[in-house]
């Protein structure tokens, strides 16, 4: 008796491997997915942190911007993060309005970050379309620190 259901069963460890496998992979690229998506929107929102910060510690207004244009320019090519199709840079936006504050009143830079990584980079090679992601960071001036 047991060598008939034997032979019923032949197979049947195939016919399972056939239907996980394409489970599996779709959820490991789930995961793989989700984690590039989140590595490329950690990364634009550092970008704009860092370049608020530096912008903060300036003295004037157009120093803040040269510095924090640099600092984004600097850390994009380190960290490898691409921007677009084509590979562009990330841009910045940079509000230094604070800097025409009075001294000895609260002021503030704010740095945002757009970049629109190419979903080909993310996801899967060869596949269309980008994901615009985008990040803002306030940093303070110092009260009481002569601003130009």
């Amino acid at each position: 008796m047991t060598h008939r259901a034997g032979r019923r069963e032949r197979g049947a460890i195939a016919v399972e491997f056939v239907l996980l496998v394409p489970v599996l992979l779709t959820l490991i690229g789930l995961v793989v997915a989700g984690s590039r998506i989140w590595w490329a929107k950690t990364g634009v929102a550092q970008l704009a942190s860092s370049a608020a910060r530096q912008a903060s510690i300036a003295r004037t207004a157009s120093e803040a911007s040269v510095t924090a244009h640099q600092v984004v320019h600097g850390d994009a090519v380190h960290s490898g993060l691409r921007c677009g199709e084509g590979g562009s840079w990330p841009t910045l936006v940079l509000d230094t309005s604070g800097f025409q504050v009075d001294v000895g009143r609260p002021a503030q830079v704010t740095a945002t970050v757009r970049c629109s990584v190419a979903l080909s980079d993310l996801i899967l090679p060869g596949l269309p379309g980008s994901l615009p992601v985008e990040a803002s960071a306030v940093s303070p001036l110092d009260r009481y620190r002569a601003r130009g």
